[in-house]
């Protein structure tokens, strides 16, 4: 009876951890059919309730990222390799998301695979920031590339009059010199 008491107590503090976290925690079979999904993994996908329970993982990833994702989840499943991966998912409106996602294998006692849980999180904005950080490192070069060819083309046009000013100076320099000797 204590054990079962410590069992349930353990299970009801797992579950509050899981409930409460502020990532996206999700459960599957071993084929990659969702069974579970805290509150976070749900907003994240924009479920409601258990409404994720069942969809297989590939049906709410991009089709360029699935062949990944199926390579990667059998690896996990035939030899035990957890993974990391950044990759685009599908919202249940349909719209397109960048997540991150940390996988694991779950055990039974003779060490063969029985589940799979992950952690998901929303990387979106992140990869919007760095992509217009990139785009606008872009921009940067640009201007200075041609801030260095504008600078390459003005010392150009004014060495030109200036070394003409600097000849007529020393010609009228020395025209000078040359009637003040004869005076």
């Amino acid at each position: 009876a204590k054990a079962e008491e410590a069992l349930l107590a353990s299970e009801a503090h797992n579950s509050a951890m899981v409930g409460q976290s502020n990532v996206g925690i999700f459960g599957t079979d071993l084929s990659g059919n969702i069974s579970f999904l805290n509150n976070k993994a749900s907003a994240i996908f924009g479920f409601e309730g258990d409404e994720g329970v069942g969809i297989n993982v590939l049906d709410i990833t991009v089709p360029e990222f699935r062949e990944n994702t199926r390579r990667i989840f059998k690896r996990l499943i035939t030899e035990g390799r957890s993974f990391e991966s950044e990759k685009k998912m599908i919202k249940k409106d349909g719209s397109e998301f960048w997540a991150n996602v940390s996988v694991s294998g779950i055990t039974n006692t003779g060490d063969q695979p029985r589940s799979v849980v992950g952690i998901i999180i929303d990387i979106t904005d992140r990869k919007e920031a760095h992509e217009a950080l990139r785009k606008s490192e872009q921009v940067l070069k640009k201007l200075l590339n041609q801030r260095d060819e504008f600078i390459s083309i003005a010392s150009h046009e004014l060495k030109t009059p200036v070394t003409s000013v600097k000849t007529y100076a020393e010609l009228i320099a020395e025209s000078l010199a040359d009637s003040g000797d004869k005076s």
